[in-house]
């Protein structure tokens, strides 16, 4: 039977130097939202109190953490799973239930977690167009800068039967295509018999 995911909530990896990572993924367009001694948790603009995880350690995927409707959808899917729900580290505390999908990946399925206020933008300055002029005779200039993260969108697993994948995920966690003309994106791995899913 399973549950219906909500969204994809975050990633989670691992790296050596954490004061690497933080430059690069700051640079990036993300904020830092947490560091500890072994972990740093990055935000972007919207709500969400963390979206990338990296914990020290060698290089390398943890985790791909999704959001369920609510703690009851968290435990219908831990009773299912014969898995257990623990607390959520980091900002916005919760509740998760860790799966491991058929191609080896940790799955972190999440409910409860804290929303944060959202991180304003300046204003963007006006911009002429084909239905008027608000900058007429007036210079624009673009602040130099990161990009501005708003949110995790998706992430991408390599997966050695695709087909297998897809039906656990529909199964287990209610993931469907939002709309019927929608297709898999499928392709090539560098390694023989994995494909990449998106």
């Amino acid at each position: 039977m399973g549950i219906k995911i909500q969204d994809i909530a975050y990633v989670r990896f691992s790296a050596p130097d954490l004061e690497a990572m933080e430059a690069f993924l700051t640079e990036f367009g993300m904020v830092c939202a947490e560091r500890t001694s072994n972990a740093l948790y990055m935000r972007g603009l919207d709500e969400d109190p963390f979206l990338h995880v990296t914990h020290q350690g060698e290089p390398g995927f943890l985790a791909a953490g999704f959001t369920a409707a609510s703690l009851t959808d968290l435990e219908t899917l831990a009773h299912e799973e014969n898995s257990s729900i623990d607390r959520l580290d980091g900002p916005g505390g919760g509740s998760v239930v860790r799966l491991t999908d058929p191609g080896g990946f940790q799955i972190e399925v999440v409910a409860g977690r804290t929303r944060v206020p959202r991180i304003a933008l300046a204003a963007p300055a006006p911009a002429n167009d084909a239905y008027g002029t608000p900058r007429l005779n007036a210079l624009k200039r673009l602040t130099r800068g990161p990009s501005h993260v708003k949110r995790l969108g998706h992430c991408v697993l390599n997966v050695k039967d695709f087909r297998e994948s897809e039906a656990w995920y529909n199964s287990a966690n209610g993931m469907r295509m939002s709309r019927s003309s929608m297709k898999y994106t499928i392709a090539s791995s560098t390694e023989p018999g994995l494909a990449t899913v998106a």
